[in-house]
């Protein structure tokens, strides 16, 4: 989990680096001739280049690898033996490897603790198997509906997620101020409202892609983390573009923009819905 929320955050420096350029390119005294337009575009490339060829790889590489893992938690929950526990002590033969000295089976305080907290009268050589029921049936249902999605959790996808378009609002607050290309100040927030639609919904179809990366498990990282960058990058592209359009469309008096952006916004409640209905419905849960 660590190594994947890095790279998102590695990704997430790349891809706001080329965002700075784009509202540098909005303001009213920026006239990009050719030399100019080369020089924007070469800039860009230097921030795209390493994202998709270092960041996105890594993001997707470690998100897959996080999610296979995690579904083998529902298998591993449903078939747990506390009798086939590892257990330091008994792989060390009882003996420091150190000092030489003998020390205490853990597995046997374990077992006893356990004998004393589980045993029914009358029925004194069932508590291991009581144990067992107890993690397969009551606390698996409780794990699997915390960790059952992979999903981290929504309050670090927020911090990542939301601190750099928070960032960029102070420059279009100033934009609208100072009615930047003819623009009002509705218009330029309303511009800024793409800005953590577009981080929160790339990182959503994301996380869906890793998930089915995962279970592609026939199939090499090789091949896989390629084609599902393709996927999620195309993805993304369809929520951006429609907005763009109708924004250089339409005139800077109609505000024409706010459906394709409302349509934007709705998706990512959809689909976070289904990622973390806790959060949503007040229930202790998250969809498997």
């Amino acid at each position: 989990m660590a190594m994947l929320l890095w790279s998102v955050a590695l990704l997430e420096a790349f891809l706001w680096g080329i965002f700075q350029f784009y509202v540098y390119v909005e303001t009213d005294n920026v006239t990009l001739g050719f030399q100019g337009a080369v020089g924007v575009i070469a800039t860009v490339l230097a921030f795209l280049l390493p994202a998709f060829l270092l960041a996105v790889p890594a993001q997707f590489y470690f998100g897959i690898l996080h999610m296979r893992e995690v579904l083998k938690l529902k298998s591993q929950m449903a078939s747990f033996s506390i009798r086939e526990a590892d257990c330091s002590c008994c792989a060390m033969n009882h003996v420091h490897p150190v000092t030489g000295e003998a020390i205490l089976c853990d597995r046997t305080l374990v077992f006893q603790t356990l004998r004393r907290w589980y045993t029914r009268t009358g029925d004194p050589d069932t508590h291991l198997d009581r144990f067992d029921a107890l993690v397969r049936e009551q606390l698996s249902a409780s794990v699997l509906r915390t960790l059952g999605s992979g999903a981290p959790p929504l309050r670090y996808v927020l911090a990542m997620l939301c601190a750099a378009p928070l960032a960029q609002l102070p420059q279009y607050v100033s934009l609208g101020l100072r009615e930047s290309r003819g623009r009002g100040m509705g218009k330029w927030l309303l511009d800024w409202c793409k800005f953590p639609a577009l981080a929160l919904v790339m990182f959503g179809v994301a996380f869906c892609a890793w998930r089915k990366g995962a279970v592609w498990s026939r199939a090499p990282l090789c091949a896989t983390v390629p084609a599902l960058q393709c996927l999620v990058v195309c993805s993304v592209a369809a929520c951006w573009i429609p907005y763009e359009a109708v924004k250089l469309s339409t005139g800077d008096d109609h505000f024409f923009e706010a459906i394709p952006l409302a349509c934007m916004w709705i998706v990512l409640v959809l689909m976070y819905t289904r990622l973390y209905p806790s959060y949503i419905f007040g229930k202790s849960g998250s969809s498997s």
